[in-house]
Parts: structure tokens; C-alpha cells; sequence
């Protein structure tokens, strides 16, 4: 929500960009989710199991929702950072430093998307231990996009803000 409000309204090029990869990386996401919920019964199970197993009131459930809604709030705050700053002078070292750390957070998006693809496809062929694409380079590019993603993310806003 945060990205498309930003993404909206941005204050510079910096901050429509931020959000974009924001908003993509939520799409990407829930779209992930919503396909492994529909055509994976394992994972239908394994939701199951957990809401058998998970604290019977809302007031209970509490802690967690706020964990994540925190995991969620400082994951967005960024674009916040580099919505709020207006646009920086084009062309400085800083803003190449800036376009520079968006452009391998974006790379990160990239391979996770590529990443759990690769592996969807593979795992709906049957294939016990994939091993071919990202995965001959990188052991889990799912998590190598992800560190690459929420690492560069706040270093473009650093770089913003500074």
C-alpha cells in the first residue's frame, strides 16, 4: 500500500521507481501464494495444520499479527524515505549511487521471480532436487534475490536522504 501511495504521488523519479519495485515485489508475492494455495496440496495441508494449531482469539493472535505488521512497515519504509526527499540534482554522484542501488535491488527482484519459477516448473515435472537455471549458480536464488532486494532498498534511501 505504501508503494502505490508513493507510486501515485512521487515527489521524484527516485521515489516512483523505489515504488515500483515495491509494488511488483507485493504482486509477485501474492500472486505466489495464491498459485501455491490453489494447486499445491501440501501447502493447503500445511495451512491447515496451522490454523488447527494456532490460538483461538484474535486478542491471542495479536502478537504475531503485530510482528508482521512491523516486518511489513519497516519493509516499506524506504519508499517512505525516498518519497518524502524532493528530487535530488540528476547526474550527481550520489544520485548515480542511488539509481545504482535501486538497479541491483531491482536485479534481486529479478532473480527471486526467476528463482521460484524456475522451481515451481520444476517441482510440477516431479523433479526431487532442482538443480538447473539460477539454481546451477546460485544455491537458493530465491533468498540471494530477497538479500539483494531488502539490503539495497534502504541504501537507495540512505543515499536519497543524505
Amino acid at each position: 500500500m505504501t508503494a502505490w501511495l508513493a507510486y501515485r504521488e512521487p515527489l521524484n523519479p527516485v521515489s516512483k521507481l523505489h515504488a515500483l519495485i515495491h509494488m511488483v515485489y507485493g504482486i509477485r508475492l501474492c500472486a505466489f501464494l495464491l498459485f501455491r494455495e490453489l494447486n499445491i496440496p501440501r501447502f493447503r495441508e500445511m495451512r491447515e495444520r496451522i490454523e488447527r494449531n494456532s490460538p483461538s482469539t484474535r486478542l491471542m493472535r495479536a502478537p504475531f499479527i503485530l510482528q508482521c505488521a512491523l516486518l511489513y512497515f519497516f519493509m516499506s519504509l524506504p519508499v517512505h524515505v525516498t518519497n518524502t526527499v524532493p528530487a535530488a540534482a540528476t547526474g550527481t554522484v550520489l544520485s548515480r549511487l542511488t539509481y545504482g542501488a535501486l538497479g541491483i535491488s531491482a536485479l534481486g527482484l529479478a532473480v527471486n521471480i526467476i528463482g521460484d519459477l524456475h522451481k515451481t516448473i520444476a517441482k510440477a515435472r516431479g523433479v526431487s532436487l532442482v538443480t538447473g537455471g539460477l539454481f546451477s549458480v546460485l544455491r537458493h536464488p530465491n533468498y540471494t534475490g530477497e538479500s539483494f532486494l531488502w539490503t539495497f532498498s534502504p541504501v537507495a534511501a540512505l543515499l536519497t536522504a543524505y
